[in-house]
């Protein structure tokens, strides 16, 4: 999240993919099926974008192009 952040984007953690591994769920009983492999990837990757009714259409311009630049650069990997 290190790219939105730094361009003064806010965003915060999806709650949801492999509950298992939040610490809200620590020392729970689950019942689970297959290897969750797909849940792991929401869980590290996913994150929302802030938004609010105050921001203007200059900013969500900002927030959108951003975005843009990031998945067209491989998500900052430069490749």
């Amino acid at each position: 999240m290190a790219f939105p952040e730094g361009r003064k984007i806010g965003t915060r953690r999806l709650f949801g993919g492999n509950l298992t591994r939040d610490p809200a769920c620590i020392g729970c009983d689950f019942r689970i099926s297959g290897d969750m492999e797909n849940d792991d990837i929401i869980t590290e990757n996913a994150f929302w974008v802030g938004v609010c009714p105050g921001l203007s259409l200059e900013k969500i311009d900002y927030v959108a192009k951003s975005v843009l630049e990031f998945v067209l650069d491989d998500g900052g990997s430069g490749g």
